[in-house]
């Protein structure tokens, strides 16, 4: 038989959901999970800005996906997140202003 995998992550879904959900939480978390493709993530609030969240992730084919149009993906789905400088050990990092977002 077929296995359902969804498309969201539970962990990641609901990091985010305290987040930037009705019932916000300010306060500092570190979340590293990984996903069933060995997609590793790490959300981080930091207690000096609790007003922003980062994502970071590292995939083994950020490499290759990168020159193909990636980042561009990356930019016009998600406006002004995308960093220069990733968090080191990561292929990507996202940050957003939770008020913003």
């Amino acid at each position: 038989g077929m296995i359902f995998l969804d498309n969201r992550h539970p962990i990641i879904a609901e990091t985010l959901t305290e987040l930037l959900g009705p019932d916000a939480k300010r306060e500092p978390m570190d979340v590293k999970c990984c996903d069933f493709d060995d997609v590793e993530y790490h959300i981080v609030v930091t207690p000096d800005d609790k007003d922003s969240v980062s994502l970071s992730l590292r995939m083994r084919c950020a490499k290759d996906l990168m020159p193909m149009g990636t980042k561009a993906v990356l930019d016009s789905t998600f406006p002004g997140a995308l960093q220069e400088k990733t968090e080191q050990g990561y292929d990507v990092t996202l940050k957003w202003n939770v008020d913003k977002a």
